[in-house]
């Protein structure tokens, strides 16, 4: 399980990158292409993390130019983010069909997914009518 705290301290952009990078070198190592998929897709989410812990680096930095965001532009980054997580998701089920692998777990995952996407936008609703 990858650590969220380096031994120096919370993990930085290069830790993440670093860790994005060797999924993507065991992915060659991977024979079923289900598991390729999958590891694939965790190189993906190590890349977001390291993206967000860039734009934690530049906040704590002092470099940041921009106001911080309010909750509502904070709440439909979070809609884009789940948007584009369901968009990856539907491309695993699609790549796991295309080679005759069970696509059973990663269906109700995605249900999952779309569930949630489905109350995000209901909160946004009710915060923006209140």
């Amino acid at each position: 399980m990858t650590r969220m705290i380096a031994e120096d301290g919370p993990c930085t952009a290069a830790y993440w990158q670093e860790r994005a990078k060797e999924a993507r070198l065991k992915t060659k190592e991977i024979g079923t292409v289900s598991s390729r998929a999958v590891l694939a897709a965790v190189a993906e989410i190590y890349d977001r993390m390291a993206d967000r812990a860039h734009a934690r680096e530049i906040t704590h930095s002092g470099k940041r130019s921009s106001a911080p965001e309010t909750f509502r532009e904070m709440a439909l980054r979070h809609i884009r983010e789940q948007e584009g997580r369901i968009a990856e998701q539907k491309e695993i089920i699609e790549t796991l069909a295309a080679a005759g692998e069970s696509t059973i777990l990663v269906s109700e995952v995605l249900e999952s997914m779309e569930v949630t996407l489905a109350a995000m936008r209901a909160e946004v609703d009710r915060c923006s009518t209140n």
